[in-house]
C-alpha cells in the first residue's frame, strides 16, 4: 500500500484521531486545575556512629556481636525503622499534632545513606513548611532514643534466652555431680579412675614382691640346712679336734632364740592385738624355733657327736637366723599372696565403676564447658547493654531545612505533550482498525481498483434525504423525490 493510500484512510477518518488527542489533553489539563493537597518537604541529616550498627545474633552455641558484613541490609532496616508510624507520632506529639489530624496533615518520613558515608539524611513532608521542619526535627531527635531502645531490647531478648538455658544446665550439672559423688562413696572419696590406677600399680608391684620373696624364702631355707652336713664338709683338721658331747651349743642357741622371739611377742601384745599380722608371725617363729629345738634334742639323745664347739655354734646360729628368716618370708609371701587376691576380686568392680565415672565426668565436663560459655555471653550481652545505655548511637549533623517547592510548568508541558501526541497515535491506531474491519467499498476508486471495471453509475445514500430550499412550499407529508442517476 503507497503513502497516499494511508493518507486517503485517515484523512477520511481524521475527526477520530483529533477527537482522542483533544481528550487526553482535557484530563491533563483537568487534573493539573483539579486542587489537591501540597506536602512540602524538609531534609535533615544524621551522623550514625559504629555502635549504632551493632547486630546481636544468637545461632546454637554462637553469639555475635558487631557490624554487620552486610551493612546494606543495616542501613534499609534503619530506612524501614525511620518510615515506620510509630516513630512518626512519637515525633508528631513533640510538635503538638495527633491523631487524625497527623494523618491529615503529615506525611511519613523517609531516610536514605548518602552515598557510602555513615550520614544518614532524612525527609519529612507536611501540609506547612513550618510544621514540616518543626516534624524533621522531631523526627531526628526521636530516632536516637527509638533506635537505641530498639538496640536494648534485641540485646534483651538475646540476654533472656541465654537465661533459660542455664536453668537446664544447672539442674544437668547438679545430677551429674551427684552421681560422680556416689560412685565416690565406696572409695572414701577417690575417684575411680584413681583407684583403678592405684590397684593396678599395686598389683603389680605385689607380683614383683612374690616372685622376690620366693626366691628369698628359697635361698633362706637353703642356708638353714647348713649344719645337717656340717660334719662331712668341715676338713680333716677339724675333723680331728671332735670333742666328747657336752651341753649342747645348739639346744643353748635355739632356747636363747626362743627366749628373744617371747620377748619380742610380749612387746608387740603391748602395742597390737593378738589378731595383728606382726603378732602372729613372731607366733609361728617361735613355734618353728621350738619344734627345731625339740629335733635338736632328740638327736643329741641318740648320741650324735657334734663338731668343734665354735664352728657347732656358727653354723647354728646361721640355721636359726635363715630358719627365723624363712619363717618371716613365708608370712610375708602369705600376706602378699591375699593382698593380690583381694585386688584381683576388687578389679572387675572397680573397672566397671571407673568407666561409669569417665563417662559420667566427660559429660560433665562438657556441661561445664557450655555453661561457661553461656554465662560469658551473657556477660557480653550485659557491657553491650551499659555501653548502649550511655554512648552516642546518632549524631544530628545538619537541622532541618524546608525545600522550595518547583512549580511543574516544565513537567505539566511534556505531560500535555506526550498525552496530545499518546492521542493522536490512539485515535490515528482506531482508524486503520475500523478500516480493516470495514469490508465495504468506500468510494469510485476503491470499486474500480477492486473489481478491474469502470464505475459507470452510482446508487446515492439511502440515509441521506434532500430537501427544497423551500420546504413550506411543499405539500404536507410529501418527501422530495431523491435525485437517481
Amino acid at each position: 500500500m503507497e503513502f497516499i493510500e494511508y493518507y486517503r484512510i485517515i484523512r477520511r477518518r481524521i475527526w477520530i484521531a483529533v477527537g482522542m488527542a483533544a481528550l487526553t489533553a482535557a484530563v491533563v489539563v483537568g487534573a493539573r486545575l483539579m486542587p489537591k493537597e501540597v506536602a512540602y518537604p524538609a531534609v535533615g541529616r544524621v551522623l550514625v556512629h559504629e555502635i549504632a550498627k551493632h547486630e546481636v545474633q544468637v545461632t546454637g552455641n554462637e553469639l555475635q556481636i558487631g557490624i554487620p558484613r552486610d551493612e546494606d541490609r543495616f542501613w534499609n532496616d534503619l530506612g524501614q525503622f525511620v518510615s515506620s508510624t510509630q516513630l512518626l507520632q512519637k515525633a508528631a506529639a513533640d510538635i503538638g499534632i495527633v491523631g487524625s489530624e497527623a494523618e491529615r496533615r503529615l506525611e511519613h518520613a523517609s531516610a536514605g545513606r548518602i552515598e557510602d558515608s555513615n550520614v544518614l539524611q532524612v525527609r519529612v513532608g507536611a501540609d506547612n513548611r513550618d510544621v514540616a521542619v518543626a516534624l524533621c526535627n522531631a523526627v531526628m531527635a526521636q530516632l536516637g532514643e527509638m533506635w537505641r531502645a530498639r538496640q536494648v531490647a534485641r540485646v534483651a531478648i538475646a540476654r533472656e534466652a541465654l537465661a533459660e538455658r542455664l536453668l537446664p544446665l544447672r539442674e544437668e550439672l547438679s545430677r551429674l555431680e551427684s552421681e560422680a559423688d556416689k560412685l565416690t562413696v565406696p572409695y572414701q572419696g577417690s575417684k575411680p579412675p584413681d583407684v583403678l590406677a592405684r590397684l593396678e600399680s599395686e598389683l603389680a608391684a605385689t607380683q614383683s614382691q612374690l616372685t622376690t620373696t620366693e626366691l628369698a624364702i628359697g635361698t633362706a631355707q637353703a642356708r638353714a640346712s647348713i649344719p645337717e652336713g656340717a660334719a662331712e664338709r668341715v676338713p680333716a683338721r677339724l675333723a680331728r679336734e671332735r670333742v666328747p658331747r657336752a651341753p649342747s651349743r645348739r639346744v643353748t642357741a635355739l632356747q636363747e632364740a626362743i627366749l628373744q622371739k617371747q620377748i619380742q611377742l610380749d612387746e608387740a601384745r603391748s602395742r597390737r592385738t593378738s589378731e595383728h599380722q606382726d603378732v602372729r608371725a613372731i607366733e609361728a617363729q617361735i613355734q618353728a624355733l621350738q619344734e627345731r629345738l625339740r629335733q635338736v634334742e632328740e638327736a643329741q639323745d641318740a648320741g650324735e657327736e657334734e663338731v668343734n664347739p665354735e664352728i657347732s655354734l656358727l653354723l647354728q646360729r646361721i640355721a636359726v637366723e635363715a630358719e627365723i628368716e624363712a619363717i618371716t618370708l613365708s608370712q610375708q609371701l602369705e600376706l602378699l599372696r591375699g593382698r593380690a587376691t583381694d585386688i584381683r576380686e576388687r578389679l572387675p568392680t572397680v573397672r566397671a565403676d571407673a568407666r561409669v565415672f569417665e563417662q559420667i565426668d566427660n559429660q560433665l565436663t562438657t556441661a561445664q564447658q557450655t555453661y561457661a560459655v553461656a554465662q560469658d555471653y551473657i556477660d557480653r550481652l550485659e557491657l553491650e547493654e551499659e555501653q548502649l545505655q550511655s554512648a552516642a548511637l546518632l549524631e544530628v549533623l545538619e537541622p532541618a531545612v524546608a525545600q522550595r517547592m518547583p512549580r511543574g510548568l516544565v513537567g505539566f508541558a511534556m505531560r500535555l505533550g506526550v498525552a496530545v501526541f499518546a492521542g493522536g497515535g490512539l485515535g490515528i491506531l482506531i482508524i486503520f482498525v475500523l478500516h480493516y474491519v470495514d469490508f465495504s467499498f468506500q468510494d469510485e476508486e476503491e470499486a474500480e481498483k477492486m473489481l478491474g471495471v469502470r464505475v459507470l453509475a452510482g446508487i446515492p445514500r439511502s440515509d441521506v434525504v434532500l430537501y427544497s430550499a423551500a420546504p413550506e412550499a411543499s405539500p404536507e407529508g410529501e418527501r422530495p423525490q431523491q435525485q437517481q442517476e
